[in-house]
């Protein structure tokens, strides 16, 4: 059965207002990659580190590893130095991931085929969940620092 003349003009309006959305949402989106792009850098630099593109640069797994590993302190035992193939991305990725569920930290359906693939979107919540879990356990650690200071 054939659309109506009002259906297909209710279907463009629908299209029209979510690309409406998503041109508004982009000047927003570029201040949050800017943002969060600083934020990894300033902590990527003391191991020679950076990153041009966050939705690019994460791709192959090497650098959110050496992420992770300055904001935890702890090294990676096994990853593939030299990712050529998407697979060994995808294994990168994903130890990274696993990682983070070992510390605790709360992954919200980020996978790593959506890292690889570049989903601007899940690649924001992601560092955004790492900057949020770092930010808690400072001030976790402080409170327990002054905890202790005050305790006889």
């Amino acid at each position: 059965m054939p659309f109506t003349k009002s259906e297909v003009s209710l279907a463009e309006h629908s299209v029209c207002a979510a690309e409406c959305n998503l041109t508004d949402d982009v000047p927003l989106k570029k201040i949050q990659k800017n943002t969060i792009t600083r934020w990894c850098n300033k902590h990527l630099k003391c191991v020679n580190r950076f990153i041009d593109d966050l939705q690019f640069d994460l791709n192959d797994g090497l650098t959110l590893i050496a992420l992770l590993e300055v904001l935890s302190h702890k090294m990676f035992r096994k990853y593939h130095t030299r990712p050529t193939f998407r697979q060994m991305r995808l294994d990168n990725v994903s130890a990274a991931l696993e990682f983070l569920e070992q510390e605790n930290v709360k992954m919200m359906s980020i996978d790593s085929k959506a890292i690889v693939d570049w989903n601007i979107k899940l690649i924001l919540g992601l560092v955004w969940i790492l900057h949020y879990s770092i930010s808690s356990h400072l001030l976790e650690d402080e409170a327990k620092a002054q905890d202790q200071e005050t305790d006889p």
